[in-house]
């Protein structure tokens, strides 16, 4: 089966050298990407519609998207706090999971 793809001349140049820099065709090199990165991705079930939101959690939603906007700042120092905050959650998290022998969950 043959698929026509519209592409930009600089893209097909860069297709072409990298096609003739691991010495295949444009096409073969195609159809190698397309088989490693997109099918593996489409392979999962697609849901057709999406996922319907409770009343209930419509509003949760709602009052964390409010939280965030009213606690939103540019302070620089505020903002590293915050970040001194994550990185010391993140590394006792992993300290309890290494005492217990658990995987890492923070890397």
């Amino acid at each position: 089966m043959n698929y026509n793809i519209d592409v930009s001349p600089q893209f097909s140049a860069k297709l072409a050298r990298a096609a003739r820099s691991r010495g295949v065709d444009p096409n073969k090199l195609l159809e190698k990407l397309v088989a490693e990165y997109l099918l593996p991705v489409v392979s999962t079930p697609i849901a057709e519609e999406p996922p319907v939101i409770s009343t209930r959690n419509a509003a949760a939603i709602a009052a964390l998207n409010q939280w965030i906007a009213e606690d939103a700042t540019d302070d620089p120092e505020e903002i590293r706090k915050a970040n001194e905050d994550v990185a010391e959650f993140k590394r006792n998290m992993n300290a309890n999971r290494a005492a217990t022998g658990e995987r890492l969950v923070f890397s």
